[in-house]
């Protein structure tokens, strides 16, 4: 939909029908996403952001701050700083993609922590080949068992789904075929 400028256009004045819309041009930083122009597509990144926050914390080379935290605070806090140094080059992909199908994968890791025995579900969307929606969360209620964790799972994915269809038949982008779920 992206390159054609004809369905952009159709898309854009829809919406403006409905709310305020105001055309500011290609996006290039929004809301802590960078948008990086690729020759297959678009990348979207927190690069930027990642390497402020990293500032922000005096962790750009790792070296530890003056105040004294607890060892455990502060060794908690090295790892988390660490991952976000070693993962600032990734981002999401977004390409042109000849399909339109809604597919999503789906599992439930049943009284995953030892401490509390709830269950933690993750499901990711994607639209043709592209990644639009994920969830990775801690669930609020116990689950007698892992098929009642994956069946709890399933309804989050469900009305995941069934929200991402109802918006695009409302900007007249039907899917090409019936949402599919593996689980």
């Amino acid at each position: 939909m992206g390159s054609d400028s004809d369905r952009v256009t159709t898309l854009i004045d829809k919406l403006a029908l409905e709310f305020k819309v105001r055309d500011m041009g290609v996006p290039s930083f929004l809301l802590g996403i960078e948008t990086v122009p690729l020759s297959a597509g678009t990348l979207l990144t927190q690069q930027r952001y990642m390497k402020d926050i990293l500032k922000r914390a005096g962790m750009v080379d790792c070296k530890p701050h003056k105040h004294a935290p607890t060892t455990t605070d502060w060794a908690s806090l090295k790892r988390v700083m660490r991952y976000a140094k070693g993962t600032l080059n990734l981002g999401l992909q977004i390409s042109r993609s000849t399909s339109m199908d809604i597919h999503t994968y789906s599992d439930s890791y049943w009284a995953g922590d030892p401490n509390d025995r709830k269950y933690t579900s993750v499901f990711a969307v994607f639209l043709g080949s592209n990644l639009i929606s994920w969830v990775c969360q801690k669930q609020q209620t116990v689950a007698r068992s892992s098929t009642e964790a994956e069946y709890k799972g399933l309804a989050d994915v469900s009305a995941e789904v069934t929200s991402l269809v109802s918006l695009l038949n409302e900007i007249s982008i039907p899917p090409a075929s019936p949402p599919r779920i593996w689980c």
